[in-house]
């Protein structure tokens, strides 16, 4: 743990006295002249991350924090231990570049997701402009000092370059630094190997408590170890587990049956399901100085069910998480997307079990963010429809208004004569909730006009909602006008919580200015499972309206809409139907539980079954079970 934040000062005091004195030894001159710049030059931008990151450290563990970064800036500085003079420096020029970068990315990555840029989030770098916007969002004008003191630490590194006076060190004793460079590595391995023994590599554990454990620079290589761990030294399932798994896919049938409701609607219903980009739970019932945020989502109450203790389970991988969990009914993987890992599974999802004439997926966006292209067909749509299907403009932030684009929803629908299964992305309300002009902002109020009240982003956010939810009115109108709406169970849901940077003064602000029924303002914007809750609402003239308080998750949306239509659940589905009211608690894939919730005996086995049938590909490999009619 010669990087942990645990370590005391003398012990992190005594490491870079130790490397000092072998520099001192092996380059007297160079330690005098050159030693000096690459130390602080090292120590300066990590010590300028944590900065950039302090308001996510908690704060007892600031000052050690701090202190840990005198120990990572001696690994910045190794190509001078181990290569000395005027290849060193050559090798840190162009290190140099690549530390930088990652300083960023985990600055923005933290911001947003709370962790380091996990190793299997590289292989969507590729998407980076497509978030261009969020990113832009999360820069402080703190981070300026990062890309300065980079551009003085390459002036140095190429004024020393220029002016690199000769043969500095005796090669007797490169051996040291060879040792010493040698003893990092068995230090570094050592831990990794620690991990892995430890519960923390495999049980529940949130991204932030590896960096505060580790640090970034060996937060980063666990990350990494394990990644590869998983993706190539993963064991197949022992006889033991398969029937582990099997048992408890038994025992999940017969819930599945116990949870039968009474409102239930026709076989021959079809199903719309719209899921609405970071849509909170908070919003519903809320005004702003007695204007509603959303008054057509609040009218749904008293038309359709209305589900107001549903949480946030997805990941880093948030809306690809939201739509594993709702189509598949499992938990998302703790790394990374099921969506890039695990392309090669065959999945079960609630539209191979509705099983309907017409399958089909809408979003006006580019078909290959998060491999949608790809994972869709798979997940059982007969077609999907991008960005190519629908008009170019008018744009709002990412993509094609939700306004038009709902509107050319209602078109597709309209001339769909058979049963369908429709599942429908919206994208105007993605953060940073700064693309809406004068003229689409909905809501009249002075108070979100003012920049000197709320932030930007809060307000933003809150006209965005009332955007979207007046292109679902309006969507609404579209099939009531077809008859649409009277053989159609319609279903809306928040994707993921919005990721809201709210500040002192934002709160403040909330608690004198937003009025809202049974929600407690003061949780706005706190990060953490048993704040995160979404809205849920299953609209059909068939079904008894009103509010709904069973508590219950994203994985719980297929189950629901099975047992409405009288359709079979596969065992491998873990949710619960909401109608039922039997379930008491919610799990999220981390191992947090909001709720009445069973032991942690019970939380790990569940996770664990969700995690080796989508690890291993075996959703349809144990439908083969004696299944049970429902």
């Amino acid at each position: 743990m010669i990087f942990g934040a645990s370590l005391s000062f003398e012990v992190m005091s005594g490491c870079l006295l130790f490397w000092i004195f072998i520099c001192s030894l092996s380059w007297p001159r160079l330690f005098h002249v050159r030693i000096p710049i690459y130390t602080i030059m090292s120590f300066v931008p990590w010590t300028l991350l944590v900065h950039g990151v302090s308001e996510l450290i908690p704060a007892p563990r600031r000052k050690e924090y701090v202190l840990m970064a005198f120990v990572i800036q001696i690994v910045w500085a190794l190509p001078v231990v181990v290569l000395g003079t005027y290849r060193a420096l050559k090798v840190m020029l162009l290190v140099a570049p690549l530390i930088w970068c990652l300083a960023f990315c985990d600055i923005i990555y933290m911001r947003y997701f709370g962790g380091v840029v996990p190793l299997t989030a590289w292989g969507g770098a590729g998407q980076l402009g497509d978030v261009a916007d969020s990113v832009k969002a999360l820069l402080y004008p703190r981070d300026i000092w990062l890309f300065i003191t980079f551009i003085l630490y390459v002036i140095a590194i190429v004024s020393s370059i220029r002016t690199y006076p000769g043969k500095l060190h005796s090669k007797r004793w490169r051996v040291i630094p060879l040792l010493y460079c040698i003893g990092l590595a068995g230090i570094s391995t050592y831990d990794i190997n620690k991990y892995f023994d430890s519960k923390f590599s495999t049980s529940v554990l949130n991204r932030e408590d590896l960096m505060w454990d580790t640090g970034f620079f060996q937060a980063h290589i666990r990350e990494a170890a394990l990644a590869i761990k998983n993706s190539f030294l993963e064991e197949s399932l022992s006889n033991t587990e398969r029937e582990d798994i099997k048992a408890y896919l038994l025992q999940n049938q017969k819930r599945h049956v116990s949870e039968k409701t009474t409102q239930q609607l026709s076989k021959e219903t079809s199903v719309l399901i719209l899921q609405l980009e970071a849509i909170e739970r908070w919003v519903i019932d809320a005004t702003v100085d007695g204007e509603a945020i959303s008054p057509f989502l609040n009218s749904l109450i008293d038309k359709g069910v209305y589900f107001d203790r549903i949480y946030d389970q997805t990941g880093s991988s948030s809306t690809s998480d939201c739509e594993y969990l709702v189509l598949n009914s499992l938990h998302p993987v703790a790394e990374g997307a099921v969506v890039f890992r695990h392309v090669d599974n065959d999945f079960v999802t609630l539209a191979h079990q509705l099983n309907v004439p017409v399958s089909q997926s809408m979003h006006a966006y580019r078909k290959g963010m998060w491999n949608r292209a790809t994972l869709h067909p798979k997940y059982g749509f007969k077609k999907s429809f991008f960005q190519e299907a629908f008009p170019k403009k008018p744009r709002v932030g990412w993509g094609l208004d939700d306004r038009r684009f709902l509107s050319e929803v209602g078109q597709i629908l309209s001339e769909v004569k058979e049963q369908h299964f429709t599942f429908v992305i919206t994208l105007s309300s993605h953060h940073p909730y700064t693309y809406l002009n004068e003229r689409r902002r909905l809501m009249n109020s002075t108070l979100l006009k003012a920049s000197d009240g709320a932030s930007k982003m809060l307000r933003g956010y809150i006209q965005s909602v009332r955007y979207v939810d007046d292109a679902v009115e309006r969507l609404f109108r579209d099939l009531k006008r077809t008859g649409e709406l009277e053989h159609t169970l319609v279903v809306l849901y928040g994707d993921h919580d919005a990721h809201l940077k709210v500040t002192d003064k934002d709160r403040s602000w909330l608690k004198e200015h937003i009025q809202t029924n049974d929600y407690d303002v003061a949780s706005i914007g706190r990060v953490g499972f048993k704040d995160e809750r979404i809205p849920l609402f299953f609209v059909h003239p068939d079904l008894k309206p009103g509010k709904n308080s069973t508590i219950g998750g994203q994985i719980d949306v297929a189950p629901t809409i099975l047992h409405v239509l009288e359709r079979p659940i596969p065992d491998v589905m873990q949710g619960h139907n909401l109608l039922n009211k039997k379930n008491k608690y919610t799990l999220r894939y981390d191992g947090q539980c909001v709720g009445d919730c069973p032991g942690a005996k019970l939380i790990k086995k569940e996770l664990r079954i969700s995690d080796q049938i989508t690890k291993h590909g075996l959703a349809k490999t144990f439908l083969g079970l004696k299944s049970l009619d429902i």
